[in-house]
């Protein structure tokens, strides 16, 4: 929800930075039009009709503008829809909520991008229109200058925004975990066993022990054959592996002899009996388990449960008893911190439950050779002990980098409308720097007749176009300290904000500005100043 808000605002802001342009735009074109306006005047058209001549206009791009929108989102939907992994539809477009807003929106910029030109543009005397010498200014430069900052303050923001989801996406991706999810393959365990006693809802405790049993040892069987491959490091069996949160066990333990109100909520994850090295979690005190224990009899916390429960270190914790029945279960170790879910959460207070025959996942940490060798020798393996089951696999560390799929896409939109509101805003320079050089010809041909080279005057003439961009990098820095900190309050594990946040973006507009400014201003500078002083 937090994602769409945002996206709203941005959305906002870049159709505010078009109709910011349109108003440069027409302003600037009012030399062209200066003529034709002093003509209506001269026979007769009052201001208000002129004014009206020039809101209509205003309303037609406009409207054009927003049909083409349309026609554009049709087209362009697969590509959103392949972006954010989703099929959204124009179901909208039936509803009056939207045709509301819709007409809303060109009536406001319609008025917002119309009043200004048409005023500017109607108030000139006849006489000065007319004149083939006297060249007309359209409106205040002051303004212009100051839409044209607001422009860039957007399109720095954009940008640094991208730059930080982008960096926050590569610092969970290379954070430690506490654990190693690289070549980790991860097989669905099976669901069917043939010649195992059959499990109904209504079958007796002494059958599902018997059931349980036979599943173990065809694990047990399974587990031996599998790991004479060479490159197969480890192999253990869970109920879950890591980044599933949603069907994971959340639990209510007490120490044993407490009340039962004195309780805690964990999370619970029945592992076997290799959990703690397959998947590379580091022991810091007690043991893990091994083939003296018995099921449902000991666990491994890791260090937020040791806090949770009151312990006074990992090493106090060894050997206590906790329970959430009446059966009391022994603290065998304890493990470092580690992330079972994204980085977007803190630590959770874990508990890992001894269970033989816990393989609806069965991990494999392979060698970093041989991987497609390794995979044929499982599956025919795993083929042979369970010849009824689907082969069903998948890479550990791409299935838990999947939690960050929503801020991938996030950070894909976000880049998308950073590139958007810069190409607007370098056309409203644009429009600005041509018109300003058009008001400045006589200048520039009176200094290159007194001996002004042309670096000099392309410096001259961007000079005050790189102070505009100054004053929005001072007004963004604020804005971007603010902001940034506040997005990344949603990650519990997170970047921070250096020096490169603020250089980067600046040094990415910087160069797209001079580009643009400096393409125009060169090209005034090279004019011949014969032509520029023909008339004087």
């Amino acid at each position: 929800m937090l994602d769409i808000r945002i996206f709203i605002i941005i959305a906002f802001f870049i159709l505010f930075i078009g109709w910011v342009n349109y108003i440069n735009l027409s302003t600037a074109r009012s030399m062209t039009r200066a003529k034709e306006v002093g003509i209506r005047k001269s026979i007769g058209a009052f201001k208000k009709q002129l004014v009206g001549q020039f809101i209509i206009e205003s309303v037609l791009v406009n409207l054009i503008s927003a049909i083409l929108a349309i026609g554009l989102a049709f087209l362009l939907l697969p590509v959103l829809n392949n972006i954010i992994g989703k099929e959204l539809q124009f179901a909208i477009l039936a509803t009056t909520t939207f045709w509301g807003w819709f007409f809303l929106f060109i009536i406001v910029g319609s008025l917002l991008s119309g009043l200004y030109p048409a005023f500017v543009l109607s108030s000139y005397r006849p006489i000065s229109m007319l004149s083939s010498n006297k060249m007309v200014r359209a409106g205040s430069m002051q303004l212009r200058k100051g839409l044209i900052v607001f422009q860039f303050l957007i399109s720095i923001m954009l940008v640094s925004g991208t730059y930080l989801v982008y960096k926050q996406i590569t610092f969970m991706k290379a954070k430690e975990l506490g654990m190693s999810i690289e070549n980790i393959l991860v097989v669905r365990g099976p669901k069917v066993l043939i010649n195992g006693p059959k499990v109904t809802d209504g079958t007796d405790m002494v059958q599902i022990r018997a059931a349980n049993a036979y599943s173990r040892a065809k694990f047990l069987t399974f587990q031996e054959e599998v790991t004479d491959h060479h490159s197969i490091r480890g192999v253990t069996g869970s109920r879950l592996v890591p980044g599933q949160v949603q069907d994971i066990n959340n639990v209510y333990l007490r120490i044993w002899g407490k009340a039962e109100d004195e309780g805690h909520q964990l999370w619970l994850v029945n592992t076997g009996m290799n959990f703690i090295k397959t998947f590379g979690l580091q022991l810091i005190a007690g043991s893990s388990f091994n083939t003296d224990m018995t099921d449902d009899e000991f666990v491994i916390l890791n260090e937020e449960a040791v806090k949770t429960f009151g312990f006074g270190s990992a090493q106090d914790a060894i050997q206590q008893k906790i329970t959430f029945g009446k059966t009391p279960i022994t603290i065998a170790g304890v493990v470092k911190n580690f992330n079972w879910q994204s980085l977007k959460s803190p630590y959770m207070p874990m508990v890992l439950r001894f269970d033989g025959g816990a393989n609806n996942f069965i991990s494999f940490r392979l060698g970093i050779t041989d991987l497609n060798q390794s995979l044929d020798h499982i599956k025919t393996v795993y083929n042979t002990i369970y010849p009824e089951n689907a082969f069903d696999h998948f890479f550990l560390n791409t299935n838990f980098n999947a939690q960050y799929r929503s801020d991938v896409q996030f950070g894909k939109l976000f880049m998308g409308f950073s590139i958007l509101a810069i190409f607007l805003a370098c056309i409203g320079l644009f429009a600005l720097v041509s018109y300003s050089a058009v008001l400045r010809t006589k200048e520039i041909g009176i200094r290159k007749v007194h001996g002004a080279s042309t670096t000099k005057i392309t410096m001259l003439l961007s000079r005050e176009y790189l102070y505009l961009l100054l004053i929005a990098i001072l007004l963004t820095i604020p804005v971007i300290i603010v902001w940034g900190n506040l997005w990344l309050e949603n990650f519990a594990f997170r970047t921070y904000l250096g020096f490169d946040h603020f250089l980067i973006p600046v040094l990415v507009i910087l160069s797209i500005a001079l580009f643009t400014v400096g393409h125009k201003t060169l090209s005034a500078a090279r004019s011949n100043p014969a032509d520029s002083l023909r008339t004087e």
